[in-house]
């Protein structure tokens, strides 16, 4: 990834005042992410540490670079100043990998992860890196609050929103307005269809569901499934009008949607948001005696409805209900397209469990065979000295 031009890149520096440590040899690196799979798992993102040494040994994904790059992009145009200037916020950071190279580039970065082994490999990273900008809390972000953490120039709610359910959704992008002085990126799924209806604080807003955990999943089963929610089984999508009017109930003034950079294999239902906190225009200078209020984007139409325009009838009836039944079998195929992605994440992280363990058992057996070789030398340097001496 080519870094945007700011204070702080390479080992020098990680923001205009802050001197960086020596950087650690390779081979340091190395043992060190081995030791952090031991205890934690296995890493669920391919990050760069040092050039040649990434926290995974399989083949980066392409698609991370472009991820990253189009936030570094955004976050740069709208910042209207440094990047190193900025104070960042980065929710459920995962490993960090974001994070990390926001702080990289020198600002001050604190991220919030609800699963103990994330906290841990950021961290390693962090230490690894030198860098003394980026904190790092274990904590669920259905906690935050301007009171704990502060306010921040920019909030990224990047692949959260959509692990959450119900009251939460809305509760916790209240906390992101909250907490936010200048804008956020809210990079989600969202809700193709209105599948189910809510009501919060008066209003009535719209989404799918989506199946997070099997029904009778154990806590340590859902704390082990790095890709879905820390405990609710079921997850709410809402649509992207419901998302774009609560953004603005939040304290949003303006929404856009980012198509540039291109994200390459971004799904149909995913979109990144850039949500602006500003002060709202109420009149305009032509008409100064006329309010103008925030206009309300109307809601998809329910996932099975009728007809109007068809006569009642047996008819009628049989069309409406071959509607209402292709509908049903079309909501259950994307149900079932998103517990094969849930599966397919799952099935991953069993590998990556399965590769360290492979390596550790690699590592293990060079040295019993070191051991047997140096023993075996031993012995046989032993017999020779006792054949030399008989000789003699």
């Amino acid at each position: 990834m080519t870094l945007l031009p700011s204070s702080g890149t390479g080992w020098t520096v990680t923001s205009p005042t802050q001197p960086r440590g020596e950087a650690p040899a390779a081979a340091e690196i190395v043992a060190g992410i081995d030791r952090v799979t031991q205890h934690h798992g296995p890493w669920t993102t391919n990050y760069s540490l040092v050039p040649g040494v990434r926290t995974r040994d399989d083949e980066p994904d392409p698609n991370d670079r472009t991820r990253i790059r189009r936030l570094v992009q955004l976050v740069s145009d709208v910042a209207g100043r440094p990047v190193a200037d900025l104070r960042i916020l980065d929710l459920a950071c995962l490993e960090g990998q974001v994070a990390l190279e926001f702080a990289r580039l020198g600002a001050r970065v604190v991220g919030i992860e609800g699963r103990e082994s994330n906290v841990a490999k950021a961290r390693f990273a962090a230490q690894t890196l030198g860098l003394t900008n980026l904190e790092l809390h274990h904590d669920d972000v259905r906690n935050l609050s301007r009171e704990t953490y502060g306010g921040f120039d920019v909030v990224l709610c990047l692949g959260i929103l959509y692990h959450l359910d119900d009251e939460d959704v809305f509760t916790f992008l209240q906390a992101v307005g909250e907490v936010c002085d200048g804008a956020a990126v809210v990079d989600t799924h969202v809700g193709l269809a209105n599948e189910r209806t809510y009501v919060f604080e008066g209003q009535t807003y719209a989404g799918a569901s989506y199946v997070e955990h099997d029904a009778d999943a154990e806590d340590e089963d859902k704390l082990a499934n790095r890709w879905a929610s820390l405990d609710n089984p079921l997850s709410l999508w809402l649509t992207r009008p419901s998302l774009y009017n609560f953004l603005s109930e939040c304290g949003f003034t303006s929404v856009w949607e980012c198509h540039q950079p291109r994200w390459e294999g971004m799904h149909d239902d995913r979109v990144t948001l850039l949500a602006v906190k500003g002060g709202r225009v109420t009149s305009l200078p032509s008409e100064p005696e006329v309010e103008i209020g925030a206009s309300a984007w109307p809601e998809l139409e329910p996932a099975v409805q009728s007809d109007p325009g068809l006569d009642t009838g047996a008819t009628s009836e049989a069309t409406v209900q071959a509607l209402a039944d292709t509908d049903e079998r079309l909501q259950e195929a994307r149900r079932k397209v998103r517990r094969l992605r849930t599966r397919v994440r799952t099935l991953r992280t069993r590998v990556h469990t399965l590769r360290a363990r492979v390596r550790t058992l690699e590592g293990e057996l060079e040295e019993i065979r070191g051991s047997k070789v140096g023993r075996a030398h031993s012995a046989a340097v032993r017999l020779r000295d006792r054949w030399s001496s008989r000789r003699r």
